[in-house]
């Protein structure tokens, strides 16, 4: 990883490091809010109802707990804009054909 910061300056590094800890944040949110939506169990059956659904009804379940756990401006706008951002930069330090 370092490499590809070379002539870049430490200023992007940081921005990336930032942006990655943002994303580590949102992580480790979205998995707590996963955990605990395991234990629901709505119908009182004693069954917690992610092992009652069928594939497709946990998948929207867990997408649905996991875009209310974490704040998409973080997830989608700052922290992975900023990490494209960083590889085009690169590929344009590369010149063109060189990436």
């Amino acid at each position: 990883m370092g490499e590809d910061y070379q002539g870049l300056g430490y200023e992007r590094l940081d921005s990336t490091q930032r942006a990655l800890r943002l994303l580590y944040q949102q992580y480790t949110e979205a998995m707590e809010a996963s955990r605990k939506d395991d234990l629901v169990d709505a119908n009182k059956d004693g069954i917690p109802d992610v092992l009652q659904a069928d594939t497709h009804a946990l998948a929207t379940r867990k997408l649905a707990v996991f875009l209310k756990a974490t704040n998409p401006t973080i997830t989608l706008g700052i922290s992975l804009g900023d990490m494209f951002t960083k590889a085009a930069d690169h590929c344009k330090a590369q010149g063109p054909g060189n990436h």
